[in-house]
């Protein structure tokens, strides 16, 4: 099931208040008026609320779809809470699966390690016994657009809407760096798309992956972007590590060797003073159920109003215009 497909629409236009005070609490079923239309940043921030809220109604109802009155419910609660509340809600339930994620990544590997067998073998029982954990992984193989080269396609079980799928790995450039020459000599061209663009401005380099990490899980740079007549099924939202100068809410220490990014130049307390991230990143959460098999695509929202790519086919040149319109918080 697209969860997206009567509702989407409606969040690019729908009201979502920026704070909420006592007569909108008494009222907030009622329309709002007056409010200004949300940037895509915001909007995504409704999307990935609405997709976890439905993730976890899944796990719940032993991995039903949940029917359209029960999505309908979580739209109006959504349109009805504040942004601050909403994006605080949003990484929390994003970090709550990433943990677990990490943690049995973290366990598969210390069990293999114990007996190392040969490299491909060791992949492919480390496949395996991510596969018992976390219920899939992700397998590299040609794409089934016609020269695309690789993609990314879903192995184990089926995967339900708002599963956090796949990180987007690579080198890190903070926004307090990217002045138009940084930008020109570290950055550009990329013709192959392997730059990620953060709604806080930072840039993700995917041609740098190796520099970091290794992640079974980082391969954002390889999903395409669906061909004509096909949905995207994953939707790349931001994503903060959570950190935390005391230790005391951050993202554990033993699994942060895992993070398929590094800074390629460390924030400081002037440019970057907010410091509730120990590594700032994107993941890619399932927009629908998506079944073994099944190629991973995530609409690359490519701006409309330069020239593109004779592949590129816009998925909704709408959203994609207000993606560089008012592309930050």
């Amino acid at each position: 099931m697209n969860i997206f497909k009567s509702i989407t629409k409606r969040l690019a236009k729908s009201p979502i208040p920026k704070s909420l005070n006592p007569q909108y609490m008494e009222n907030m079923l009622q329309p709002i008026q007056s409010i200004q239309e949300m940037n895509q940043a915001e909007i995504d921030v409704c999307k990935g609320n609405l997709l976890v809220k439905c993730y976890e109604w899944s796990k719940e109802n032993a991995g039903l779809d949940p029917p359209e009155d029960v999505v309908n419910t979580f739209y109006e609660e959504i349109r009805c809470t504040d942004m601050s509340h909403l994006q605080k809600k949003l990484q929390s339930a994003l970090t709550s699966q990433m943990e677990t994620i990490f943690q049995n990544i973290h366990k598969a590997t210390l069990e293999l390690n114990d007996n190392p067998p040969a490299n491909e073998e060791y992949e492919e029982e480390l496949a395996h016994r991510l596969i018992q954990l976390n219920g899939f992984v992700l397998d590299i193989k040609k794409s089934m657009i016609p020269n695309a080269g690789y993609g990314v396609f879903l192995k184990g079980t089926y995967v339900s809407a708002g599963t956090v799928m796949v990180l987007f790995p690579g080198l890190v450039h903070l926004a307090q760096y990217l002045t138009n020459d940084y930008v020109d000599s570290t950055l550009l061209p990329d013709p192959e798309y392997f730059l990620m663009a953060r709604m806080d401005g930072s840039i993700i380099d995917g041609r740098s992956a190796r520099k970091t990490p290794y992640n079974p899980y980082g391969f954002g740079h390889m999903v395409n972007h669906p061909p004509r007549h096909t949905d995207p099924n994953v939707l790349q939202l931001t994503y903060d590590f959570p950190g935390d100068p005391f230790g005391i809410e951050e993202f554990p220490k033993h699994l942060q060797k895992y993070i398929p990014n590094l800074y390629a130049r460390k924030p400081t307390l002037l440019g970057t003073p907010d410091r509730s991230a120990c590594m700032r990143s994107v993941v890619l959460v399932a927009s629908k159920t998506i079944r073994p098999g099944e190629e991973l695509f995530m609409d690359y929202r490519l701006n409309p109003d330069v020239d593109e790519p004779s592949w590129y086919v816009q998925v909704d040149e709408d959203l994609s215009r207000k993606r560089w319109e008012r592309p930050y918080y």
